[in-house]
């Protein structure tokens, strides 16, 4: 046995060598953009700040650094109705200027100018009319401990809309108060995509996540507040929502950080989308039933 391993030591030892191989990479240039109505650019993807990120592919066989992936010297340039704003590098990748302003119902283009090339795309902002038509309760557990009662409840919102040029998206609704004390909400943010495809006579119908109420003493009825928020999206986002989780990682927008992301950039890589970002109050009022 001993000399069988010592044989299989040494072909693999023989059969060890260098080769030199240079693989087909050609550096492209990676936008990563979103425009919110009335939101300024912003060095962050975090809260509802416009932003312009700029990177560019790096060679596989090179050593991993972030920095590398940055681009610092370029001409970047976002142009509407023949207006034209010259954004400036701040950190991260990311680009701002001030004075910079998206704006409802806008058109927009992006061109990156960066080694003789340029890397462009376009995008709108949609402009939406909507009205929310009918809010539905269900609470699907209730439930009472020590004298305190639990609730679950799940909300089918429905909204009018009297425009079709748009994808939305569902987001970031949590409760914001209640009259009642001892009060507490769980936060949930979730995303789910929909477009004009899912509309049955102008109005469009989606599920609410249960929410979950704890220390709530028995009474007649509660009023539940929360947020409710709506993204109208540029329809261009569906091929980038279809293809966001190909190869997928656990960071990048909206969760997904996928390597096979298609979007709408032109000679490079990457999505530049408008959004009319909506904030809703909503007032639901459940009666306890004694």
């Amino acid at each position: 046995m001993k000399k069988i391993l010592l044989l299989l030591t040494l072909i693999l030892i023989s059969c060890e060598r260098d080769v030199d191989y240079d693989m087909p990479f050609k550096e492209e240039v990676v936008i990563q953009s979103v425009l919110n109505s009335d939101m300024p650019l912003g060095a962050t993807t975090n809260g509802f700040l416009s932003f312009v990120h700029i990177g560019k592919t790096i060679n596989p066989l090179q050593e991993l650094d972030t920095n590398n992936a940055f681009i610092k010297n370029a001409i970047v340039t976002i142009i509407s109705d023949n207006e034209s704003y010259t954004l400036n590098y701040d950190s991260l990748g990311y680009w701002t200027n001030s004075s910079f302003i998206p704006k409802v119902g806008k058109n927009y283009r992006i061109e990156v100018f960066h080694n003789g090339q340029t890397t462009f795309a376009e995008t709108l902002i949609p402009e939406v009319n909507y009205n929310i038509f009918d809010i539905k309760a269900k609470v699907s557990s209730e439930r009472m401990y020590e004298n305190i009662y639990y609730f679950d409840f799940i909300f089918d919102i429905e909204l009018k809309i009297d425009n079709q040029n748009f994808t939305f998206l569902t987001s970031d609704y949590n409760l914001i108060e209640n009259k009642l004390e001892d009060f507490y909400g769980k936060y949930f943010t979730s995303y789910k995509l929909y477009s004009q495809d899912d509309k049955r006579n102008n109005i469009v119908r989606f599920p609410y996540i249960t929410y979950e109420y704890t220390d709530i003493s028995k009474n007649d009825e509660i009023e539940v507040n929360f947020l409710l928020g709506l993204d109208f999206f540029d329809p261009q986002i569906r091929l980038y929502w279809k293809t966001k989780d190909n190869g997928n990682e656990e960071t990048g927008f909206f969760g997904g950080g996928g390597q096979n992301i298609q979007g709408n950039v032109k000679n490079g890589i990457g999505y530049f989308f408008g959004n009319n970002a909506k904030i809703e109050a909503i007032t639901y009022t459940h009666k306890i039933n004694n």
